[in-house]
């Protein structure tokens, strides 16, 4: 898929740079003005066990996936399949799925893994925003890993239940998460239903340790992550944390601490507030990592919650750690230089969302179709703003985006 993208973002360079060239046109109908390259998305077949229905998001069921590629058909892998997601499984018709393959299998040419997981992103009518993030997160920021996007046309049992997104599923491995350890902040955790808690200074929410599997409460390896996040989080709060050599930097990686900051707070992701999907890593010796990023299609506007539609306000700054952080004036600095860095180069990213809309628009249109015209749906839960066309979805996401920028620039006088 990337090797499409420099002739995508040369083709968008001769767009005018705020606005997407196409006139209004009905969602029901096709882009009038239509890339020259004409891209074909794979295509994946499940057929579960007794064609039975995804019920559950914790229990798997047995089925089979056969895969239409460029390279042609590889029919018949055998895994597994539950839901996957939590607002998303409990409010929307068209679901996200985790799949489990029974052997490690390379997926539209990535290396070999078991583990993947298919993304609805039925809250996002652009269907931009999880790709536009993982992309700045692969190409401008500073992480171990952020997964990669792959769009995806989906049957379950013969039905098509349209465009997803395929992603890495995030856990620790040399073509994953290089640690040893993965931690989620995640404030709908539960000891009954099996997860790994523990909990630290500074953040109200519990860490859950996500990878490796198995892991117990109270065993080694469990000791292990939980005295070390006790030990940097007292640190971060004590008198001395701003010793630069037995200070909170000798336990938290100051790029991925200020890279996951401001992608966060750029997009205003409305969960990133330690509140559920904000991910941590980290390896015996080192020092806890931010990232990988994950879960943003609640961003850049799209929630009503928080005041986090307006793309005025900082949302993160006073939140969970970053609230101490912001009293260290070096960390500031470190911030509004690596901001200006995103603002310098702020038109790269509203190019790659016009050239994946110009990619994705026509599948998206056959999304919609089968999910009710849910483009012009106006009762989907979280969704703020609503408009007639994909093509003003695209126009609302790039102003506010470029609006954010100027805000935040402003606020901090850059």
């Amino acid at each position: 898929m990337r090797k499409y993208l420099c002739i995508l973002a040369a083709l968008a360079a001769l767009a005018a740079c705020n606005k997407v060239t196409p006139p209004v046109v009905d969602p029901g109908s096709d882009n009038p003005n239509p890339p020259v390259k004409k891209f074909v998305f794979p295509t994946l077949y499940i057929t579960t066990m007794n064609h039975a229905s995804i019920e559950s998001k914790t229990d798997y069921i047995p089925a089979t996936f056969t895969i239409d590629w460029t390279d042609g058909l590889v029919e018949d892998i055998p895994g597994q399949i539950r839901g996957r997601g939590n607002s998303s499984w409990w409010n929307c018709p068209k679901k996200s799925y985790r799949i489990h393959f029974d052997e490690k299998y390379g997926l539209l040419g990535r290396h070999p893994d078991a583990g993947w997981c298919l993304l609805a992103n039925f809250f996002d009518k652009t269907m931009l925003k999880n790709d536009l993030v993982y992309w700045i997160g692969r190409e401008y920021c500073r992480f171990d890993f952020t997964p990669d996007v792959d769009f995806i046309n989906v049957y379950l049992n013969d039905d098509f239940i349209g465009l997803y997104i395929l992603v890495d599923h995030l856990e620790t491995g040399k073509h994953r998460v290089p640690a040893d350890f993965l931690v989620e902040v995640d404030s709908r955790a539960s000891e009954e239903d099996g997860d790994v808690i523990f909990h630290t200074q500074g953040i109200g929410n519990s860490f859950v340790i996500k990878d490796p599997d198995p892991i117990a409460r109270g065993d080694d390896n469990f000791n292990l992550v939980n005295n070390f996040f006790d030990t940097a989080t007292a640190v971060l709060y004590s008198d001395g944390w701003l010793d630069p050599k037995t200070g909170y930097r000798a336990y938290f990686d100051m790029d991925s601490l200020v890279d996951w900051y401001l992608i966060n707070e750029i997009s205003k992701n409305n969960d990133a507030c330690f509140h559920t999907s904000s991910f941590m890593n980290w390896s015996v010796g080192g020092k806890i990592k931010m990232g990988p990023l994950w879960d943003y299609d609640g961003c850049f506007g799209n929630t009503e919650y928080n005041n986090n539609w307006s793309h005025e306000g900082l949302w993160m700054a006073d939140k969970g750690w970053y609230a101490r952080l912001f009293n260290d004036p070096d960390f500031v600095k470190l911030v509004h230089a690596r901001f200006m860095e995103f603002y310098n180069v702020r038109n790269e990213w509203a190019d790659h969302i016009e050239a994946r809309a110009h990619e994705i628009n026509k599948y998206v249109l056959k999304d919609s179709d089968r999910w009710n015209d849910h483009l012009r749906d106006t009762g989907c839960w979280n969704v703020p703003v609503y408009r007639d066309t994909y093509w003003e979805y695209i126009d609302e996401f790039k102003e506010w985006m470029e609006n954010r920028f100027q805000w935040m620039k402003a606020n901090w006088n850059l």
